[in-house]
């Protein structure tokens, strides 16, 4: 069972009010890491993921639209902005939205964690046969060399991995709470039943969720987030992945840039072939996104050790610095006027 299935099993638990102080413990973690060390490791990567997203406005929330466009992004160093922008509000919507951000922050980083993993697995496979070479003494420098990069590249994806896990499960127990808070009020519009959709499928409360779906479709019949939980339904209710895959397409069709969608239809595909396909188009998409961020370049080596061919990256260009102001070209009566007066001095 996968970390994104382990997720269900916590929701679950945690929220139906069976999980005591110790079952509330991170479902994935690394035996000796702590709370500290997996947030100092993810806090690396997200300070990496920000530099690339330094002038993005949405670090700086100006309205509860942009906050959901924060959602739309589904990128992870941004989610802490329309939490705190969100957490600032009165507007009941913003409840709803915050409790939205804190469920998808946490289902993003499992599915990161998840990616890590299962790219990672892939990876050892090269790293052992290595080591067998080495221990037979038939590795060359080279050999040596690579197999030192694998070997730290594998150490440090497990360790990332192990720490978004145990991150995750802080923003899903938070999200929780804030999602049941709204629940209990009866939401009566689109946002308030899709955080409760969202809620009760991380549950896996299908009746609950089922009922809640409905609820969308009758309030906004045309929206790409009704396609997506009718995708993840078909995915992880029913088992269908082409059937969640057309679904998640259509999300696309009537949003381009809905990078969840495209996200799960990556994590549907069977083979490192098809999912590198599919990785490319959230690259498209969104280049800072996490998986592209955090995980583009195991997915690489993954697709390499098939064999595959990635494109060369291309240096990146250092930022061009500003063009100085042109001088104001002077009126040809006052050069004539110059050349006058110099030839005036020759006299």
């Amino acid at each position: 069972m996968n970390r994104y299935k382990l997720m269900f099993v916590f929701l679950a638990l945690s929220v139906a009010g069976c999980a005591t102080a110790e079952t509330e413990e991170p479902v994935v973690q690394a035996k000796e890491m702590t709370f500290d060390e997996a947030r100092d490791i993810v806090a690396s990567f997200e300070a990496k993921q920000a530099r690339k997203t330094g002038g993005n406005p949405l670090r700086d929330p100006k309205s509860l639209d942009d906050v959901l466009e924060i959602l739309r992004t589904d990128q992870l160093d941004l989610f802490a902005h329309g939490v705190v922008f969100a957490g600032r509000q009165s507007d009941p919507k913003a409840v709803t939205l915050r409790a939205q951000i804190e469920l998808a922050w946490g289902e993003a980083q499992v599915i990161l964690a998840d990616i890590l993993a299962d790219t990672t697995a892939n990876l050892r496979t090269a790293m052992r046969a290595l080591e067998a070479k080495e221990a037979a003494e038939e590795l060359d420098e080279k050999g040596k060399v690579y197999l030192a990069d694998l070997r730290k590249a594998v150490g440090q994806a497990t360790a990332t991995s192990e720490a978004l896990s145990i991150l995750a499960n802080e923003h899903l127990s938070k999200g929780a709470r804030m999602a049941r808070a709204v629940i209990d009020k009866n939401p009566n519009d689109y946002h308030g039943y899709r955080v409760a959709a969202d809620f009760h499928r991380l549950r896996q409360d299908w009746p609950s969720f089922f009922e809640m779906l409905k609820k969308v479709e009758e309030t906004n019949p045309n929206s790409n987030g009704l396609m997506f939980l009718k995708g993840v339904a078909a995915a992880y209710r029913e088992d269908d992945p082409q059937k969640a895959i057309d679904f998640f397409r259509k999300a696309l069709e009537r949003d381009a840039k809905f990078v969840r969608s495209q996200v799960h239809i990556y994590l549907l595909q069977r083979g490192i072939a098809n999912k590198y396909a599919e990785y490319q188009k959230i690259k498209a998409m969104n280049p800072n996104h996490q998986i592209v961020v955090w995980a583009g370049d195991f997915i690489e080596s993954a697709y390499r050790q098939l064999g595959g061919e990635v494109p060369v990256k291309e240096p990146e260009k250092p930022a061009a610095k500003p063009k100085e102001p042109e001088k104001a070209k002077e009126p040809e009566e006052k050069k004539e006027e110059k050349k006058d007066e110099k030839k005036g001095d020759k006299k």
